[in-house]
């Protein structure tokens, strides 16, 4: 019989729900001598309907659902570059965050975000099928500190076998659509046959409609896969990490719109 795990019965966002539901429930009762008119109907359904969107959104079965809507599938890089010569092929690999400087803490130890699989996936996808260039686009500066997201990328890369001759940092891009741009111009600038666009599986169909902005034929290469199989019970008990997911998810398609 499927179980579920204690540590997941104290999950603070399943625990707020079913306090929230209880509430509810004692709110909405009929008291004697209430006119049925004078209960809260409205707000009631309005705190029902944000709390079963919650819930929907909390489960890991949703979740997982929303995220393989938007996840683009990992592709053949051999293939997809064909017999194009290695020097006229780019790859642009985009930022996912990092962390503030600390003492005595190397830059690779500092990524955070996407930024460390996106770098995994990159080197990866070089050792498949080398490339002449490979730039490294995107800064990540939220709270004002010197930024070296970019560097600290090429230092994994580096390390997992990407001549560092080879790389190019894009240092500037503040957000997707600067990624696009800025790196665009420099790919045109090496005169490339064929570029790949390298980021989460999540984030790549974003990314590629912001590459068409700049009207620069690319090819998603998709690395970062979140997407999991969820089995048993415990997919449809909520949780605050299928919540961040879901904010993700979210994140991904109000982006599109943006103007």
């Amino acid at each position: 019989m499927p179980s579920i795990s204690v540590a997941l019965l104290f999950d603070p966002l399943l625990d707020l729900l079913v306090v929230l539901a209880i509430a509810l429930l004692l709110v909405g009762r009929r008291r004697r001598g209430v006119p049925r008119s004078r209960r809260p109907r409205w707000g009631l359904r309005l705190a029902w309907l944000v709390w079963g969107t919650h819930w929907l959104f909390a489960t890991p079965r949703f979740s997982f659902w929303a995220l393989e809507q938007l996840e683009l599938p990992p592709i053949d890089v051999v293939a997809a570059l064909g017999d194009t010569p290695e020097d006229r092929c780019v790859m642009v690999v985009l930022t996912g965050g990092a962390m503030a400087p600390r003492p005595r803490v190397s830059r690779p130890e500092l990524l955070a975000g996407s930024s460390l699989p996106r770098a995994l996936g990159a080197a990866r996808l070089y050792g498949e099928r080398p490339v002449g260039r490979v730039i490294v686009t995107g800064r990540a500066e939220p709270w004002g500190y010197a930024d070296d997201t970019a560097p600290a990328m090429a230092d994994i890369m580096v390390a997992l076998g990407v001549p560092r001759d080879r790389i190019v940092i894009e240092p500037l891009a503040r957000d997707t659509r600067q990624n696009a741009l800025f790196s665009s111009a420099i790919v045109r600038a090496l005169g490339a046959d064929k570029t790949l666009v390298v980021t989460s599986a999540l984030h790549l169909p974003r990314a590629l409609i912001e590459f068409e902005r700049t009207r620069l034929a690319v090819i998603g290469a998709p690395v970062d896969h979140r997407y999991e199989t969820p089995e048993g019970v415990t997919p449809f008990v909520p949780s605050i990490a299928s919540l961040a997911r879901m904010g993700q998810v979210l994140h991904e398609i109000l982006g599109r719109f943006k103007p």
